[in-house]
């Protein structure tokens, strides 16, 4: 089985929800026959397509990024292509991009969405994009959260709440084993604590 993530952005890129995508499928490649590959744009700059850690990554070309979302032409074609060729295309919102992209083409492919935030600082262009969460998430076969609040808070979730499940973000103990070792970190129990 094929899945393909989509996001704005992927590993070396820091961010919460690129870390979780770089989770997930560096977590689920490889097991029970599942191939994993991520679909997302350069922060600015052409196309490239890169092994990272094992996940095949399309990384598209981007004019840059504008109000906090990547602005590129080939995302698109490169969408249509994959999600004709995958199983599953596992959508992380907020990308507005991907939203169009969706609406545009359609994907026979099952579609599951990571709803990670609300969008906030965009919130003046909310007539255009609102449209468009609202076809995502009607098509969406179910919609993955990390907490129960999300659901009962956000305004686009609310119609949507019976494809909801809860899902807690996961934790790395290894990589924090890794970085205490280093001396990145400080005393663990003060971590969890």
């Amino acid at each position: 089985m094929k899945i393909t993530s989509v996001n704005k952005l992927y590993y070396p890129w820091t961010g919460g929800v690129e870390k979780v995508i770089q989770q997930i499928a560096e977590g689920l490649n490889g097991k029970e026959d599942i191939e994993m590959e991520v679909l997302c744009c350069q922060p600015k700059g052409r196309k490239e397509i890169e092994k990272i850690n094992g996940i095949k990554v399309y990384k598209v070309s981007s004019f840059g990024i504008l109000w906090g979302m990547p602005i590129s032409f080939d995302f698109f074609k490169l969408f249509k292509k994959l999600s004709k060729e995958t199983d599953i295309v596992d959508f992380h919102h907020p990308f507005p991009l991907g939203d169009l992209a969706i609406f545009l083409f359609r994907p026979r492919a099952k579609l599951i969405v990571h709803y990670h935030a609300d969008i906030i600082r965009q919130k003046v262009f909310g007539f255009l994009i609102k449209p468009l969460i609202s076809h995502t998430l009607k098509k969406a076969e179910g919609i993955l959260v990390s907490n129960p609040n999300l659901v009962k808070n956000s305004p686009y979730l609310k119609k949507f709440q019976g494809k909801c499940q809860v899902i807690p973000f996961g934790v790395d103990l290894e990589e924090i084993k890794q970085r205490l070792n280093k001396g990145e970190i400080g005393d663990f129990a003060a971590l969890v604590g």
